[in-house]
Parts: C-alpha cells; sequence; structure tokens
C-alpha cells in the first residue's frame, strides 16, 4: 500500500490513474468541467470498463460544455444530483480498478486547475478503497434508486467465485469484498446465493466448500 499528497500538477496525476484503469471507475465529484479528463472516461468505458459518475446537477453542470450523457452512449453510466433535493453532493473521490482511492479538495473542473488545491491517492489499499464505493452506492441508490440486476453469467460468476476461494485459501479476505459486491450485481441461482450468504456470514470454510462442490 502507498499513500501520497499532491499539491502540484493535480490533473497530470489524476489522468495518470485514470488511464491506468484496468477494469473499473467510480467518480463522485460536485462539479466536473474538464472535458480532458471526461473524455478519459469515455474512452475507458467504450474499452468495456465499468465507468460511473455521479455529480452535482446545477447551474455550474448545466452550464459548461460537457454532455454528461455522452459517458452513457459509450458505455458509461450518470447519476445526476439535483441541487434542490436534499443535501449538497460535496464529494471529490474517484475510486480506480477497485483498489486505488483518489479524493481531496480538487473538483475536476477548469477552475480548479488555478486554485490552491489537494489530492491524496492511496494504492492498493482495498478497505479504503471499498468504504469509498459503499459511499458511492449509498448516494446512488439514495437519489436514483437500485440499479436493476444483470442477467446472470455463468461465466463471469464462475471467475470471480475462483478469486474468492483463491484468496480465502491464502487467507486474504480483505479482497473478497470487492468481488462479492460485482457478483451481487447479478441475478443469482440458489447455489450462488447460498455461498453469498456464508461469504456475508464471514463463514469462510463454509463458502470454499460450497465453491469447490459447484
Amino acid at each position: 500500500m502507498e499513500t501520497q499528497a499532491y499539491f502540484k500538477n493535480i490533473r497530470t496525476h489524476i489522468t495518470k490513474e485514470l488511464n491506468n484503469a484496468n477494469s473499473s471507475i467510480y467518480v463522485a465529484v460536485a462539479w466536473f468541467t474538464d472535458v480532458k479528463l471526461f473524455n478519459i472516461l469515455c474512452d475507458k468505458a467504450k474499452l468495456g470498463l465499468d465507468v460511473q459518475l455521479i455529480v452535482m446537477n446545477d447551474f455550474i453542470t448545466r452550464g459548461c460544455n460537457i454532455n454528461y450523457h455522452d459517458l452513457e452512449k459509450c458505455g458509461g453510466k450518470v447519476y445526476l444530483i439535483d441541487e434542490n433535493k436534499g443535501a449538497l453532493m460535496h464529494n471529490k473521490f474517484c475510486v480506480v480498478d477497485d483498489i486505488n482511492t483518489i479524493t481531496g479538495s480538487y473538483n475536476w473542473s477548469i477552475k480548479a486547475t488555478s486554485n490552491h488545491e489537494n489530492i491524496t491517492i492511496s494504492s492498493d489499499n482495498i478497505d479504503l478503497a471499498t468504504s469509498f464505493i459503499d459511499e458511492f452506492r449509498r448516494i446512488k441508490i439514495q437519489y436514483h434508486g437500485h440499479d436493476p440486476l444483470k442477467k446472470f453469467d455463468a461465466e463471469i460468476i464462475t471467475k470471480r467465485l475462483t478469486i474468492i476461494d483463491n484468496l480465502i485459501q491464502l487467507d486474504e479476505f480483505e479482497q473478497i469484498i470487492a468481488h462479492l459486491i460485482k457478483i451481487n450485481e447479478h441475478e443469482l441461482t440458489p447455489d450462488v446465493l447460498k455461498i453469498q450468504s456464508s461469504l456475508e456470514k464471514l463463514d469462510y470454510t463454509d463458502a470454499s466448500l460450497c465453491i469447490s462442490s459447484n
């Protein structure tokens, strides 16, 4: 694990993290007007990565030259938070590949590039990343409800369960939750639901036995 604070060239550091993404990017920022960063999200979504964006829906968002729904056309997801509904969505964080976290004062805006701002990047810290993903999902559900479940995909689920079983054998339990979150996005069969229940109860012995028997 590594944690580093940055006070200069912040956009450059964010760009590097986004370009290195291999599977997923979750971004929650109050104001996002930086076209270059937005285009990276679109490019990653086109490559099949799970790219999701939460951003405030206020006069700044509506007045900038980004069409946020272009991300959806590329395969990503956008969740606009109405400024008149509840508390201000003032977060500024991003989670890359379920393990690397970017957070700090820096909005992903053009104005922020000339401000005194900061970010901290924590790499290979799955516990921290998972806590931010949980907050991302909480906000998304509060304002937009639950996403519809994806259809059961035996190949994807089997790969996830194999990884989970390997983690159990290595006693690396802290990494299991990220894979369980991905599994829970799908419709599940009774056998997988039994494994899910064991994992949520932290009964890893039973979970491993169920995985091996399927």
